[in-house]
């Protein structure tokens, strides 16, 4: 009996550690497997006879677990329903395998050395990644790191969501400095951590790191804790950071500045837009919300997001906002519910222990960060080290608790439902993987434009949104070929079926008014644009198709051509154009024209309109204007890839080719990143950029990936 005990403690101890690797270092595990694992772990701990004491934030807590599962069968997206549901099942499941098995300061210890070895490896692996991506900077001729952060993506993290990780790692090693007590180690993990908060570069990251300081500090003052070791230690932690600080100092300025750099700006501006999303959201799914994991997705219905001149962001500006957007006035109650009953736990004076003090400091902190970039709902890695950080703090405090004893029906039932959930979960993944197996192959055909085995193959995906979209698209590539008007029909058929079910998708919306324009049914494909065109007026692919539309049946609309010109100057090398300016060839002045109007008049101080003016200057023959506003736009913004280019296409003209030369290595460092060599992003910069190619779904196969968690034909339609 002992040695079986004993076998499961190691077992348990293993696999905690395979599923803690795969989540913090974000293997792709497209078979659920790390749930699986948990799930299989946390039915141990339901036995027969055995009593399991729960309280009532582990209540709350589970029935934030049933609310996700049922807004995985309510949510507005058919084809993720189950993908976003993965990542609490995880979390929540990890959270009660740490409740019931860490209850005892040995395995407390065991838990923490696991957390801390990989979160070790993390932030030595982050630390080299940092110094790749500063050398890269330099080496393509910026001084500055500040404007290039985005770039920075140790371990694949985006560098925002690295820095909200960092919060919580600095949380698990406070507490392995008070639990485990190794001081050797926990300078060097707290100096390496503090070293990577420094070099994010981002004001949540500094905001919530100075929220710690302040807390944590006030609480050893106040309480006396501050020993003759534990100050020298502080000094030369606070001398270490000094040195850093120091080094990075120009690019540390640009971040406390706030308000002055135009990214911030930017940032503010999502922010303040954030608080009219939340009204609207309310408007349209007050109670339940539109499910987890479709932020991103419902906003596509606002003006901003398909505005060519406001980036697609992935992540939501706030969580509030995101809580809002995806869970509804009732996911708002069961979560504030959750942190106020913690937050009182936390303080009462029973529970004023140590660690549990510093678990509170960690979350507030991480709060303030999320509420200025939010990852935690859709972050598998936060979202599980924050429910550790939850039962941690819960095992040590005086909780009520009501205590069931497991007969062998309930126990049974619990096992059941749990082992019924996993297995959803489990063939909802694989049924993923396939529809992604034969997608990817059909991906490959429409590259080789072998359009028959294109469309056999995407057939054998299911009907989900994001497989009819490619269908339209795969049948419509056909149809170019063959001439056959079945085909034709058979992509409309599965375009309006993708727009039946998800009405969110503008772009399908889109490709069926583009199909139903090749059947000659124009009155109802310009109705859809002329609605696209009233609700997005600053796309230019919806501007420049109703302008096509519209000349069609001989009504002249210049006005919607200007627009789209004015989003997109690659237009300028398009056969749209070249037809355009044969038709009236003063119609390159009237752009000049109102090209000087706007530039006299707003005294545009966005540096991605001014750079796209360069463009159609330059495009237009007026190099001198052109260069000037590019340049003025590089000043404000100098992370814009197409600018450098046209620098370099400029300098190349002028017979300056080592001044291009210059400006071609700053555009291969924006497109193809920090982590390549000089060939490979000449390579990439050759292969991805082309001011002269006009790709209208550039944007879209983003969304499409962060929508539908697949990939889009890359056929022009």
């Amino acid at each position: 009996m002992n040695e079986s005990i004993t076998g499961r403690k190691y077992c348990n101890t293993i696999v905690i550690s395979i599923v803690l690797s795969i989540v913090l270092f974000q293997i792709r595990d497209p078979f659920f497997f790390s749930g699986i694992l948990s799930m299989i772990i946390l039915s141990f701990q339901i036995e027969k006879g055995k009593k399991i004491h729960l309280n009532y934030f582990d209540l709350i807590l589970f029935l934030i677990w049933i609310y996700d599962v049922l807004l995985a069968f309510y949510s507005i997206n058919a084809s993720c329903r189950f993908q976003n549901l993965k990542i609490s099942t995880i979390s929540i499941s990890f959270y009660f395998i740490v409740r019931f098995i860490c209850c005892n300061e040995l395995r407390i210890k065991k838990l923490l050395t696991i957390c801390i070895i990989l979160i070790g490896l993390q932030l030595a692996l982050s630390i080299i990644s940092f110094i790749l991506f500063e050398n890269a900077v330099i080496k393509a001729g910026f001084s500055h790191l500040y404007n290039f952060r985005f770039l920075f993506k140790p371990i694949g993290f985006a560098n925002n969501e690295w820095g909200s990780l960092l919060i919580l790692y600095m949380g698990f090693i406070l507490l392995y400095r008070k639990i485990i007590g190794n001081r050797f180690v926990y300078f060097f993990l707290l100096l390496s951590v503090l070293f990577c908060i420094i070099t994010t570069f981002s004001r949540g990251t500094y905001i919530s790191f100075l929220v710690i300081f302040i807390l944590l500090g006030g609480y050893i003052v106040i309480n006396k804790m501050l020993h003759r070791s534990a100050t020298l230690y502080t000094l030369i932690l606070m001398l270490s950071v000094t040195v850093i600080s120091f080094t990075f100092i120009d690019d540390i300025k640009e971040v406390v500045k706030f308000n002055r750099t135009v990214s911030q700006q930017r940032s503010t501006n999502a922010r303040v837009e954030s608080v009219y999303t939340i009204y609207s959201l309310l408007k349209k799914y007050p109670i339940l919300g539109a499910g987890s994991g479709n932020y991103t997705l419902v906003i596509n219905q606002f003006s901003t997001s398909e505005d060519d001149n406001v980036d697609f962001t992935t992540y939501a500006p706030n969580a509030f906002v995101q809580l809002v957007g995806e869970k509804g006035c009732l996911g708002i109650l069961l979560w504030v519910l959750l942190l106020f009953f913690f937050i009182y736990l936390a303080l009462k004076k029973e529970n004023k222990k140590r660690d549990i003090i510093i678990i509170l400091i960690t979350l507030i902190a991480y709060l303030i960060k999320e509420n200025t970039f939010s990852i935690f709902w859709r972050d598998v890695s936060a979202q599980l080290l924050v429910y550790v950080l939850f039962a941690l703090a819960v095992n040590q405090m005086s909780v009520p608790v009501c205590t069931i004893k497991l007969q062998t029906v309930l126990s049974k039932l619990v096992e059941i439902s749990l082992g019924i959930m996993c297995i959803i979960i489990a063939i909802s993944a694989i049924s993923h993987y396939l529809d992604e197996r034969y997608n990817s192959l059909a991906l490959y055909y429409a590259e080789h434009q072998d359009y028959t085995n294109l469309v056999r193959t995407i057939e054998k995906t299911s009907k989900k949104e994001p497989y009819l979209i490619n269908r339209g698209l795969a049948y419509f590539a056909l149809y170019k070929k063959n001439k056959d008007i079945e085909c034709l029909n058979k992509s409309e058929k599965y375009m309006r079926i993708a727009v039946k079910q998800n009405a969110f998708d503008n772009q399908a919306y889109y490709y069926l008014a583009k199909i139903l324009e090749r059947k000659g049914e124009n009155a109802e494909s310009l109705s859809i644009m002329n609605e696209l065109v009233y609700k997005f007026p600053n796309c230019s692919r919806y501007q420049i198709h109703l302008f096509t539309l519209l000349k069609k049946s001989n009504i002249i609309k210049y006005d919607h051509l200007f627009k789209a010109i004015e989003h997109t100057p690659q237009l300028l090398h398009s056969e749209i154009w070249k037809q355009c300016l044969a038709d009236d060839p003063k119609l390159k002045n009237r752009i000049l024209d109102r090209m000087n109007k706007y530039i006299e008049l707003e005294q545009d101080k966005d540096p991605i309109r001014i750079t796209k003016y360069g463009s159609i200057y330059l495009a237009l023959g007026d190099t001198v204007s052109g260069c000037r506003l590019i340049k003025k736009g590089l000043e404000m913004l100098p992370n814009l890839s197409h600018a450098w280019e046209n620098l370099a296409i400029i300098e190349s003209k002028r017979g300056n080719n080592d001044i291009a030369e210059v400006y071609n290595k700053k555009a291969a460092l924006l497109i193809g990143g920090a982590f390549l060599s000089n060939d490979e992003k000449e390579e990439w910069r050759s292969r991805k950029l082309n001011i002269n190619d006009y790709d209208e779904n550039h944007v879209y196969k983003l969304k499409f990936a962060i929508w539908y968690s697949s990939r889009l034909l890359n056929v022009k339609i």
